[in-house]
């Protein structure tokens, strides 16, 4: 995934509208196969005075329990990526709380961050199966997983930092 700046016009209803803001590339290669998934979090935030920021966690069914297999954070800016830590976990175990305020900590370039913020609007939901079929909505009867995401706004020591958050779980059976 690569996050960027998306500038632009466009003419709705006989008006021309200008835009400007966070933007990010989201991209598909290569065969997918669910089968272990647990969960995943994609967690993208645009700081106003420092890099951008970046983390995935992904966590897959090993000898039956949750395993944390992933963790990666990084630091984005237009001449590359530095260093950075996401140090909460903010897995979805359930779609009952996917609404809930989060609080986050997080570490770009050697500076720390503690973040508290709320979705801004309601997520949009997917279900998904094990072969990478996915459908709108949650369906249980569709798939084994559903993810959300959506955009969130955090408040923090110099202010705010807009954000946007995928999140995935296993539905139980």
């Amino acid at each position: 995934e690569q996050m960027g700046t998306g500038v632009g016009t466009f003419d709705f209803g006989g008006k021309r509208h200008e835009f400007s803001g966070p933007g990010y590339r989201d991209h598909s290669r290569g065969p997918r196969q669910f089968g272990a998934l647990e969960a995943h979090v994609w967690l993208q935030l645009f700081f106003p005075d420092a890099p951008a920021f970046s983390a995935y966690h992904v966590w897959v069914t090993q000898d039956g329990k949750a395993v944390q297999v992933l963790d990666k954070a990084l630091s984005i800016r237009p001449d590359g990526f530095g260093p950075a830590a996401f140090g909460t976990q903010v897995r979805l175990h359930s779609l009952a709380t996917v609404l809930d305020p989060i609080e986050l900590d997080v570490t770009v370039e050697g500076r720390s961050y503690h973040l508290k913020g709320k979705p801004i609007a309601p997520p949009l939901l997917t279900t998904f199966n094990s072969e990478v079929d996915f459908f709108f909505g949650c369906a249980p009867s569709l798939g084994e997983f559903v993810g959300t995401e959506y955009p969130l706004v955090f408040e923090y020591e110099g202010g705010t930092v807009p954000g946007y958050m995928q999140r995935s779980l296993r539905l139980p059976k």
